[in-house]
């Protein structure tokens, strides 16, 4: 494929993926896995040089979730090594 045309691609796909993202739903990416929003509850955290408190604000953030098959190959890479 020429560059061009595979960079076209990877753009639209990550309009599409934000697109979803921000409309709180999951991405399937076949073959791979899935992209998923996690989220983290507000908190309260701590300095840990100057033991100052302060509140941690909730968050989200995508994670991918890898297919099966691609954490089994992952594994037996590692465990071949």
């Amino acid at each position: 494929m020429r560059a061009d045309v595979v960079s076209g691609v990877l753009a639209a796909l990550e309009q599409v993926t934000v697109r979803r993202l921000a409309a709180g739903e999951e991405m399937l990416l076949p073959g791979v896995g899935r992209i998923i929003l996690k989220r983290r509850a507000a908190r309260v955290g701590r300095n840990p040089r100057t033991g100052e408190v302060f509140d941690v604000a909730a968050t989200c953030r995508p994670v991918l979730k890898p297919m099966k098959a691609l954490r089994d190959a992952a594994s037996s890479s590692v465990e071949t090594q």
